[in-house]
C-alpha cells in the first residue's frame, strides 16, 4: 500500500464518514477510475509513437491508440484526430495519483479548464504541458510536442457535493 492509498483510508474515508453521515464504510463513495488521453489532429507515425512512449513512461502501463471517427475523409492524407489513451484502476491508479500529486501538482499554473464540475460523478481537466512529468525531460530532444494531457476522474458519488469533498480530500485540482 503506497502513501496515497494510506491517505485515502486513514484521512479521506474517515472525513467522509464524519461529514456525510454514511451508515457503513461500504457505502462510501470513492474514485473508480482515471482515464488519461492525448489527442492530436492528423499526426504522422512518429508523433503517434512519441505519444505512446510518453504516456507509457508517465504511467508505466501500455496505452492504446484512439481513432475518432467524426467524418468520412476523402483523401488518405487527412486521417483525422488520433490519440493515445489509458484507463487506470486500483493500484496502478493510486501509484499514478501519488506521483501526480507530488511531482505535477506542486507546479502551479499548468492546468487549463479548471471549472466547477458539471456531472455528479465525473471531473475532467487538461494538463497543458506533459513535460511537467520530469521523467520526460531527458526525451525532450527526441519528442517535439506531446500536446495536452486530458485527465478524467470517475467517482462513485451520487451528488456533486460528495464529489467535491472526495476530490478535495484526494488533493485533486478542482474549482468548486
Amino acid at each position: 500500500m503506497n502513501l496515497y492509498q494510506k491517505h485515502y483510508y486513514d484521512v479521506v474515508q474517515r472525513d467522509m464518514i464524519l461529514s456525510e453521515n454514511v451508515p457503513s464504510v461500504f457505502k462510501l463513495p470513492g474514485l473508480q477510475k482515471v482515464v488519461l488521453c492525448v489527442v492530436k489532429n492528423n499526426p504522422d507515425e512518429n508523433e503517434v509513437v512519441s505519444l505512446l512512449t510518453g504516456l507509457k513512461i508517465i504511467v508505466g502501463c501500455k496505452p492504446y491508440v484512439i481513432r475518432k471517427k467524426a467524418i468520412e475523409y476523402k483523401s488518405s492524407s487527412n486521417r483525422g484526430p488520433v490519440g493515445v489513451g489509458l484507463t487506470l484502476r486500483r493500484t496502478v491508479m493510486s501509484n499514478f495519483l501519488y506521483r501526480f500529486s507530488l511531482k505535477v501538482l506542486t507546479s502551479s499554473g499548468r492546468f487549463q479548464g479548471l471549472t466547477a464540475p458539471k456531472h455528479n460523478s465525473q471531473y475532467t481537466f487538461v494538463l497543458r504541458d506533459m513535460f511537467s512529468f520530469r521523467e520526460l525531460i531527458p526525451l525532450l530532444p527526441f519528442i517535439e510536442d506531446l500536446g495536452s494531457l486530458q485527465c478524467e476522474f470517475h467517482f462513485t458519488t451520487r451528488t456533486r457535493g460528495e464529489m467535491i469533498v472526495m476530490a478535495n480530500g484526494l488533493q485533486l485540482p478542482l474549482c468548486p
